[in-house]
Order: structure tokens, then sequence, then C-alpha cells
């Protein structure tokens, strides 16, 4: 797993996508992705919520369905990135 940058975020449940491992992981499987700053307020609303949904999904899914997370001040080009 990708190592953590510094934020108040707890997304223990999710996957942290980086430059490394992004395109791996979202090739793989069906993967829901939060691109996120650390500093926007709707973005800290969104953690608790988006935490849950990954542990829900996880239980729920087995594992068919990854909720990941990219910090969009870290990993600038992978989330300029065309879907």
């Amino acid at each position: 797993m990708a190592q953590r940058s510094a934020r108040k975020f707890d997304f223990s449940a999710t996957q942290i996508l980086d430059e490394k491992n992004f395109e791996e992981t979202t090739g793989k499987q069906a993967t829901f992705v939060k691109f996120f700053a650390p500093w926007c307020g709707h973005c800290k609303k969104l953690a608790p919520t988006w935490d849950s949904l990954a542990e829900k999904v996880d239980a729920e899914m087995g594992g068919n369905v990854k909720i990941a997370t990219v910090d969009c001040t870290v990993i600038a080009r992978t989330s300029r990135k065309p879907a």
C-alpha cells in the first residue's frame, strides 16, 4: 500500500492510490476513486462517509470493488488523467 501523505483524514478502509499503483489497481477491478485535496472543506466533510462506504463495500462485495482515494495535492499528474 502507498505511503499516506500528511493529512487529517483517516482512510483506513480505503486504498490510497498514487502514480505507482493507480493504473494497476483501477485496471484490475471496479474501483470507485475519490480525488481530494486536504484543504478542501467538502472533502473534509465527505471523509467519514467515504471511509464508512469503503468498510461496507468491502464487507458486502468481498473485495470485488475497491474504494480508493487520490490526494490531488500530492499526485497532481494522476488526478488530471482523462477517464
